[in-house]
């Protein structure tokens, strides 16, 4: 078995919304393909948890 390693991205997050997409799309558009992205967010009161929410289903 001659399987590539599973890369971990986490990204920690709070009112994050003016960026938070383009982080998403940066992890999304990587070339390997074993990556997971864990996103936690510090309970923002911006858009960012809607931005992560649309972005998740549709990736």
């Amino acid at each position: 078995m001659n399987q590539k390693p599973l890369l971990t991205v986490i990204t920690a997050t709070y009112n994050s919304s003016a960026s938070i997409e383009r982080c998403l799309q940066s992890v999304e558009n990587q070339s390997y393909p074993f990556i997971e992205h864990i996103v936690i967010d510090g309970n923002s009161t911006d858009t960012t948890t809607e931005i992560i929410e649309e972005i998740r289903f549709t990736c």
